[in-house]
């Protein structure tokens, strides 16, 4: 729920169909910086933020982030810090993460895992990995240039966060819950497709099931954020489409009316009027 810059009292009512107001901006962001201790799912926020030219809440971000780190720094020392860096180098190295993949792979829900469980070379597991890393950074910047932000954006922005990072655990797909109820919501409205509910409640249900079928060598968890990421996506384009469509029969509307008016300042206020709209 700290995707969306929302105040405390629209999260409470479920309502994230609004955009924040500019007096959050700074709050919503300090509270997203504060994710920044598991940086592996922060990852997408400041992306998300830039894309958006959210920069006051960008900034809030980048300052709470760094004062977290500072305080760590200076409640636990820099030796800390070294030790930190220290294991992250060893943890990248090749027999660490064989190790890993041996002992953990099957809570393991990222796409070089799955590549991995498929039984791809490493490399090639990699690879694929990284190109879908790649589409996920472009779907976000895409999805987070549209203004106001919704529901639509925070699916992206989670699903994304857990394609980025090649090491995450089951647990870690708490982020696919507010995605899958943001979906169903969009698509129990609009009508669906015969079989279609068996994939939210599969969604839903994959951080626990996911695991059982990856001893099956069958990475439901990746195919399924995958999926999930595309479908948002596409509804992010659709509504980018119709907004665009509006935009351009508003305007249209307003020439008219300006070429039938002889006051520039009716012609001025009217396309105001539209640009503030959208």
């Amino acid at each position: 729920f700290f995707f969306k810059q929302k105040t405390a009292y629209e999260i409470y009512q479920c309502d994230w169909s609004s955009d924040v107001c500019s007096s959050d901006l700074l709050a919503a962001g300090a509270l997203l910086g504060l994710l920044s201790y598991k940086p592996q799912l922060w990852a997408m926020v400041p992306l998300a933020l830039l894309a958006g030219r959210r920069w006051r809440a960008l900034a809030a971000t980048a300052g709470s982030a760094a004062f977290l780190a500072l305080a760590s720094l200076l409640v636990f020392g820099v030796d800390l810090w070294r030790a930190f860096f220290d294991m992250a180098r060893v943890a990248s190295g090749p027999e660490f993460t064989n190790t890993m993949f041996g002992v953990v792979g099957d809570y393991m829900t990222t796409v070089l895992a799955a590549g991995r469980n498929v039984g791809l070379p490493p490399m090639a597991a990699t690879i694929v990995h990284v190109a879908v890393a790649a589409a996920a950074v472009a779907a976000v910047v895409q999805t987070c240039r549209a203004a106001p932000w919704g529901d639509v954006q925070i699916a992206v922005i989670a699903m994304s966060s857990l394609l980025i990072s090649p090491y995450l655990i089951n647990y870690d797909m708490l982020l696919v819950m507010p995605a899958a109820v943001a979906l169903f919501r969009h698509r129990l409205q609009g009508g669906m497709l015969p079989g279609e509910p068996f994939f939210y409640a599969g969604l839903w249900l994959a951080p626990n099931i996911g695991m059982r079928f990856n001893q099956h060598h069958l990475p439901l968890s990746a195919i399924m954020i995958v999926a999930c990421l595309g479908i948002k996506h596409r509804e992010a384009y659709q509504l980018s489409q119709a907004s665009g469509e509006v935009l351009a029969v508003c305007w249209s509307a307003v020439e008219r009316t300006s070429i039938s008016s002889n006051s520039p300042d009716d012609d001025r206020s009217g396309k105001l009027a539209v640009a503030y709209a959208f």
